[in-house]
């Protein structure tokens, strides 16, 4: 195996782990953040409906439509026939893969279902929420949902519940793994590893067991990244770094940001006559390192913009009139070119299910 194939494969396997945890891990710190806001005593539905509508939703609609749409319009991956299709059916109904932001609506919709049975059926009892996620766990991948926004609510929302618990015993589990975190991080990649060869070898084929085991797979995974993080913590002199806190301060931004930006860094390789560096792997290195920083260092000072704009009088007003006026057009065009028979370039409604890397993508 020579130096590109063995990059190519460690890389791979890289990603597979990272795929197989990274969205429960995201949902599971937003319901540890979501702990205090869901216990206030005065807390109402609307209210929350109405908060999280607007750190969510607009958001996801502004970057999806606004931003990433806008951006991949320029760099030709979307022609003025298929824009109104991108607008409608990848932003607006999330049914296309490569909307990368498809996560908000789905935490939006999560938030809210977790708040109707937490606050309201169970009564904010924890027992029988772990009661509730234990039979969830066992039926979670035999509900079918088929609507795109929503379709892995159902295990989205028991790590959603297991980061409310983590938050509500944290004192006590960080007293109790002091001084043990490396220990801790072992066993949970062991039990890790046991519980996915036991997925593949003994389990496969039935279903509700599968699902349960996978679920403490996926369990394990993310209690290894908190030990972990209790480990790196202890290095003060990273942590306190100023590249660190910027970087910690606009890390969404630039997870929002740079999928456009990495299209328009692979547009000027193209248009530059610069796609020859990729037949050597100290030019695909030379790009890689270009892509990485350009794209921290760009979305950063884009999110730095975005953040003085915020403080404008008329900037919400005028996003918002932007954002309905977009999603107007274009259900217009789409419905005269439906009456018309008129086709759209084939990029979007015709994409395949990802039913084949359902499990990959969460």
């Amino acid at each position: 195996m020579d130096l590109s194939s063995l990059y190519k494969f460690v890389m791979y396997k890289i990603n597979v782990i990272i795929y197989m945890f990274h969205m429960p891990l995201f949902v599971f710190v937003s319901g540890a953040l979501f702990y205090k806001e869901c216990h206030k005593k005065d807390v109402k539905f609307e209210d929350i409906c109405k908060k999280k509508f607007n750190k969510l939703i607009i958001p996801y609609l502004t970057y999806g439509i606004i931003y990433n749409i806008t951006i991949k319009f320029l760099v030709k991956f979307y022609n003025w026939k298929n824009l109104p299709y991108a607008i409608v059916y990848e932003t607006l109904l999330g049914k296309n893969v490569i909307q990368y932001i498809w996560f908000l609506p789905t935490l939006f919709f999560v938030t809210i279902l977790f708040f109707i049975i937490y606050n309201g059926i169970l009564q904010k009892d924890s027992k029988k929420l772990i009661i509730f996620i234990l039979i969830l766990a066992l039926f979670v991948d035999e509900i079918n949902i088929k609507f795109p926004g929503i379709k892995y609510l159902p295990l989205l929302f028991i790590f959603f519940s297991v980061g409310i618990l983590f938050e509500e015993n944290r004192e006590k589990i960080e007293k109790y793994c002091k001084n043990k975190n490396v220990v801790l991080l072992m066993v949970c990649g062991v039990m890790a590893i046991i519980f996915k060869l036991m997925n593949k070898l003994l389990f496969k084929n039935i279903v509700m067991i599968s699902s349960f085991i996978n679920c403490l797979m996926i369990l394990f995974m993310i209690l290894g990244v908190c030990f972990l993080s209790y480990i790196l913590s202890k290095f003060t002199f990273l942590i306190e770094n100023k590249i660190f806190e910027l970087l910690n301060k606009y890390s969404f931004d630039i997870y929002i940001i740079g999928d456009p930006l990495n299209y328009v860094i692979l547009f000027l390789i193209s248009t530059l006559g610069l796609s020859f560096l990729y037949s050597s792997i100290l030019g695909t290195m030379v790009i890689l390192a270009l892509r990485i920083l350009g794209v921290l260092i760009v979305s950063v000072i884009i999110a730095m913009g975005i953040e003085k704009l915020k403080k404008l009088k008329y900037f919400k007003t005028t996003i918002k009139t932007i954002l309905v006026a977009s999603i107007t057009v274009s259900m217009f065009v789409i419905m005269y070119n439906s009456m018309m028979n008129i086709e759209p370039d084939s990029y979007i409604y015709k994409v395949k299910e990802e039913s084949s890397i359902s499990r990959k993508i969460i």
